[in-house]
């Protein structure tokens, strides 16, 4: 059975790259019991990604790509959290109760080695409350 559950607010998030944590605005997510953040990568004028990471390790998962058409009807933040929708559901389809805790699995084995080498995530926090903190 496949699950996908959005969290609708904004928040920065952390992805795991080759020079260390980077910070992107995105979203959270849950697919089949899996989490995950997510957000849209510019790819070029007419195309991005949706680049799909573990939420714990920042690990990315997957990169979906998006094309004009559906770039250019996403104009809103409901129409994109739509659109993220649509192409978690397609992703929720392809990853079976087997692969979960395969992925889980691997995660914590790669993200052991990440944090060793750059330090724990940072925390997830909430894009409209950051200027309250300081």
């Amino acid at each position: 059975m496949s699950t996908v559950q959005i969290d609708p607010q904004e928040k920065y998030i952390w992805v795991a790259t080759d020079k260390g944590w980077r910070k992107q605005v995105g979203f959270t997510a849950d697919v089949n019991g899996i989490a995950v953040t997510l957000f849209a990568r510019p790819r070029n004028l007419f195309s991005a990604d949706l680049v799909v990471s573990l939420r714990e390790s920042g690990i990315k998962l997957v990169e979906i790509p998006i094309f004009i058409n559906e770039v250019m009807k996403s104009d809103t933040k409901e129409a994109t959290l739509s659109l993220f929708i649509r192409n978690l559901q397609i992703l929720s389809e392809e990853i079976n109760p087997e692969m979960v805790q395969k992925i889980i699995n691997i995660e914590q084995s790669e993200y052991d080695g990440y944090k060793t080498k750059y330090g724990k995530r940072p925390l997830i926090t909430i894009v409209d409350d950051e200027w309250i903190r300081g």
